[in-house]
């Protein structure tokens, strides 16, 4: 098993008769951008919310901050991301819903209106766009062309999973919906004692 050690414990883990390695150069970029999920998130944010041009534009002022080739840059970005998955997929879903998301809003609004059907539709719409943005983004942090596996790696499952959530959120709010109309028709302790006859056994 791998620790990590500062320094100052170095002399006291050698006395101890653990063997003592300097940690490679891939594990270092690690670290350093496992340190990082603010950035991280900001990153993925400004790349979903401005699809190509964000990355081109976080990309040159990093370069000119750091000194640093395009690729170098690129590759920091992309450990960034692998090391801070939670914080890059909220940075990605807060990006693409004050960007591209609200591009599907005139033709989602009154899909959700038509029921939970039309909701599930809404969201694999929106689910789909994500993906399309999410893949050119990875091309691009890759260095790699926009192949048809890639795009379609990326946009049907975002496509399926935004179905999935908008569906279940949606017949979430249905249910609690017609919970609380049914409890405003009666006074709550009415509706308290109705609900504890309905949960008594015999």
């Amino acid at each position: 098993k791998d620790y990590t050690l500062d320094d100052a414990e170095l002399p006291k883990a050698l006395a101890q008769g653990f063997r003592v390695r300097q940690p490679t150069a891939d594990e270092q970029a690690r670290a350093v951008a496992a340190d990082s999920p603010l950035q991280a998130g900001v990153e993925s944010a400004a790349r979903t919310f401005l699809p190509v041009v964000g990355e081109d534009l976080l990309t040159a002022f990093e370069q000119g901050q750091t000194g640093q080739t395009e690729e170098q840059v690129l590759e920091s970005q992309r450990l960034r991301k692998q090391e801070n998955p939670v914080a890059s997929a909220i940075g990605s879903g807060a990006g693409f819903i004050a960007g591209p998301g609200k591009l599907l809003k005139p033709i989602t609004a009154p899909m959700r209106a038509a029921g939970l059907l039309g909701t599930a539709t809404a969201g694999m719409a929106e689910g789909a766009l994500m993906g399309v943005d999410e893949a050119i983004n990875e091309s691009m942090l890759d260095n790699q062309p926009l192949t048809s596996e890639r795009l379609a790696a990326n946009v049907l499952p975002s496509m399926l999973m935004g179905g999935a959530v908008d569906f279940g959120m949606g017949a979430l709010a249905k249910g609690t919906s017609a919970i609380l109309k049914k409890a405003a028709g009666s006074s709550l302790s009415d509706f308290l004692s109705s609900k504890a006859d309905d949960l008594s056994i015999g």
